[in-house]
């Protein structure tokens, strides 16, 4: 294909040409992920993607141009909890969708703590650690209470732990990779920057369904999103996106291939 070709079929699949999408939301579920580092910028970062001319099937005197989603829009699905502020994936900070954290917090985290496990040693985090510190931040948050980082450090340095630095922040990490914090309602500092904070991920992530996917199924779903939003793109691609390995990208590419070969093509 030629590499012309390759970017304008890119910035469609991300809606960065052509009709957006309607809401912030539904640019996070499109994308599955967004790198969301700094919070600012990743609220531009969906907000370009919505809004534009209508379906490009519509004749142009047709096409009704939608509303551009504003950082405020952006903002009240944070705080609403329909979009979410997590470490997944490499893992880095990352704007996903409330319906896709559980599955993909699930698929993830294995491979997360794996890589994760030198600083875990480096910072004191074994297994007793993590199940007790998790315990503490549960209970913190518990009841709809939506605490800043300062706060959780607090809770944890009253149950005996060293909650500073690198410690602090990958006790606050193993939690959410863990499943056991997701991100609450960010609050205003006095100087007016927007403030993350921490809840119960069993408070703010629905349920899913009564038969969780399977891994394979997992794959296939991540795999499959990936490449309708980002494609064309390459295994390699994928597994840098994602964090997972070669293999498991092709397992995942298989499995779509075979369950849904109308959604996605492939080339050698």
């Amino acid at each position: 294909m030629d590499p012309a070709e390759v970017v304008r079929r890119r910035l469609h699949a991300q809606r960065l040409r052509g009709p957006g999408l309607a809401s912030a939301d539904d640019a996070v579920r499109h994308l599955l992920a967004v790198q969301a580092q700094e919070f600012p910028y990743a609220r531009w970062s969906l907000a370009q993607r919505t809004g534009g001319l209508g379906a490009a099937s519509e004749a142009p005197s047709n096409r009704a141009a939608a509303a551009v989603a504003t950082a405020l829009d952006v903002e009240q699905s944070v705080t609403d909890g329909r979009i979410l502020r997590t470490h997944i994936l490499r893992p880095t900070w990352h704007f996903v969708h409330r319906d896709d954290l559980r599955w993909l917090t699930a698929l993830s985290a294995p491979r997360l703590h794996q890589g994760n496990a030198g600083m875990y040693r480096r910072t004191g985090i074994d297994a007793a650690a993590a199940d007790r510190s998790g315990e503490v931040l549960a209970e913190a948050v518990r009841g709809g209470r939506h605490l800043t980082r300062e706060q959780l450090a607090t809770r944890l340095q009253d149950a005996g732990f060293t909650a500073t630095g690198f410690g602090l922040a990958y006790l606050i990490m193993h939690a959410e990779i863990s499943g056991i914090l997701a991100s609450g309602s960010p609050v205003r500092s006095p100087g007016g920057a927007l403030k993350q904070t921490y809840a119960l991920f069993d408070e703010r992530v629905p349920a899913g369904p009564p038969v969780p996917l399977t891994r394979a199924e997992a794959l296939s779903e991540l795999v499959r999103r990936y490449f309708t939003s980002r494609g064309p793109a390459t295994v390699k691609d994928c597994a840098d996106w994602s964090g997972l390995t070669m293999a498991d990208v092709r397992l995942g590419l298989q499995q779509s291939l075979a369950t849904a070969p109308e959604t996605l093509a492939t080339s050698v």
